[in-house]
């Protein structure tokens, strides 16, 4: 009777450690799903953040041309190109005037720094993407997860009863 007892005692014990352990797993699924849900409203700006990145280095390319063109250097710069065309304004130029080579040099500067700042909006909006997939798979996980320890501690505690029910009869 004492065996018997410990064992209950025992069993006891595994089955509120299968209790916490699955109310653990079921708290663990919840955060999950709420980094999912936070991951996939951020996502959802990220066309938003990337056009806007976009458009303000194209205005200012846009408008460092307008710029040289007004000073009497008629060109258009392309987004593909810049750099090699301003260095080549700067080799043209930049030899009759040193303010102008500053200008030329400073303006490429800028759009190279915004061209910097676009390209790691870009790699921030990816990378999102891809944690927002991921956040989704362990929802996933989680979920099965947590219907396993449903089905575990369900099964514990009919062991558990039906040990009890033997030892009362």
């Amino acid at each position: 009777l004492r065996d018997t007892k410990q064992s209950l005692l025992d069993l006891q014990d595994f089955k509120n450690g299968v209790r916490e352990y699955t109310d653990g797993v079921g708290s663990a699924y919840e955060g999950s799903d709420e980094l999912s849900k936070g991951l996939a409203e951020i996502v959802s700006n990220n066309k938003t953040l990337n056009e806007g990145a976009e458009t303000l280095f194209l205005v200012m390319l846009s408008q460092v041309s307008e710029e040289l063109t007004a000073g009497g250097i008629p060109i258009a710069l392309t987004e593909d190109a810049y750099e090699e065309q301003l260095d080549q304004l700067i080799a043209v130029y930049g030899a009759m005037s040193a303010p102008l080579k500053q200008t030329l040099e400073a303006a490429k500067e800028q759009l190279t720094t915004l061209e910097a700042f676009e390209d790691g909006i870009k790699d921030y909006t990816g990378g999102v993407g891809a944690a927002a997939a991921g956040s989704q798979q362990l929802v996933y996980g989680m979920e099965e997860l947590d219907n396993a320890g449903t089905t575990l501690r369900e099964g514990t505690d009919s062991l558990f009863n039906a040990m009890l029910d033997m030892v009362n009869e």
